[in-house]
């Protein structure tokens, strides 16, 4: 598997994660009430985003999984500031790393394809 692909089912599983997190890891009960719908939209649209790349090697619909990844990931800024319980903080801890190490991975295929470039100039 090459590294684009490994970081692609990173994000993928980071977007299951947040799609599922309503139920599984619920919003601290002082948290805004639309925090889990948020997180699930993020999730479905990641889903998607990477199937639709998946498909067609669509590199925005790549971008658009990538932004709406790190989006995810810097919502989780509040809750830290906020004071979060450990094991939710250490969560997001997780998942924000994570989310930077699947992007990385991602990084070469945002780039421009070959066909696309100007030739060198000699």
């Amino acid at each position: 598997m090459r590294r684009v692909e490994i970081g692609v089912v990173v994000l993928a599983v980071l977007g299951l994660v947040d799609a599922v997190s309503p139920w599984l890891l619920p919003a601290p009960p002082d948290a805004p009430p639309f925090v889990d719908a948020v997180s699930l939209v993020l999730g479905v649209l990641t889903l998607v985003l990477l199937a639709v790349w998946w498909a067609r090697r669509s590199r925005a619909a790549l971008w658009a999984a990538v932004v709406i990844r790190a989006v995810s990931a810097l919502l989780a800024v509040p809750a830290w500031l906020s004071g979060v319980g450990g094991g939710l903080a250490l969560v997001l801890a997780v998942a924000f790393v994570v989310t930077v190490i699947g992007i990385v991975l991602v990084a070469p295929a945002l780039g421009r394809s070959r066909a696309g470039r100007a030739p060198a100039s000699a």
